[in-house]
């Protein structure tokens, strides 16, 4: 996930990124997926850690369908270990610093 966000994010993956945004959501227009590329880049977070507060925004929408949804501990389904220790060690930079 962290290649190809870094790759979506490069000038040499623009190309690709935008054959795929025409392909997947069968756009034809070249300028439609541009801007669909230029939309995606202001959301893609460089570092996937989790948020725990917007599993908590989450849990509030849920929490109207199914009451139940209250009793769930958000804090406790958070695991950012495997994005701490690749951050840690360099590999989320390495992947942006080589495209």
């Amino acid at each position: 996930m962290i290649e190809a966000a870094a790759f979506t994010l490069s000038p040499q993956g623009k190309a690709a990124a935008i054959d795929t945004i025409k392909s997947e959501l069968k756009v034809t227009s070249d300028e439609a997926a541009e801007e669909g590329l230029a939309e995606l880049k202001k959301i893609i977070v460089r570092k996937p850690y989790p948020s725990v507060e917007r599993l908590r925004n989450m849990q509030r929408v849920m929490i109207t369908a199914d009451p139940k949804a209250a009793a769930v501990n958000v804090s406790a389904l958070v695991d950012d270990s495997f994005v701490k220790k690749a951050d840690d060690s360099g590999i989320i930079d390495r992947a942006y610093a080589g495209h």
